[in-house]
């Protein structure tokens, strides 16, 4: 499947990563996923990170797949997401189990 990508998606694309703010909602993201504990929880939905941190669906979704590239987190087994309350694939840490 080969699509086109907007000029405004690239702009805002560059945008993002020229100012920091990937760098900071990875570490966002991140850090929510680490604090599982605290939460009684085992692994997070992309909605109950992006509800939890106040960020769009979008934007939790390329910072999740861009920790699983690096290896840093990993999904876990389906489950019924708290928020949504449909059948999801959440995430947790690679090195939890």
């Amino acid at each position: 499947m080969n699509t086109q990508v907007r000029s405004t998606s690239k702009e805002a694309y560059q945008e993002i990563i020229s100012n920091g703010k990937r760098y900071t909602q990875t570490k966002r993201v991140l850090n929510c996923i680490m604090d599982l504990s605290s939460w009684n929880a085992k692994d997070w939905t992309l909605r109950e990170i992006a509800t939890m941190l106040d960020l769009e669906m979008n934007s939790v979704s390329a910072r999740v797949n861009e920790l699983k590239r690096k290896g840093v987190v990993k999904e876990s087994s389906k489950r019924s997401c708290k928020i949504s309350k449909k059948t999801v694939i959440p995430v947790k840490l690679a090195n939890a189990d």
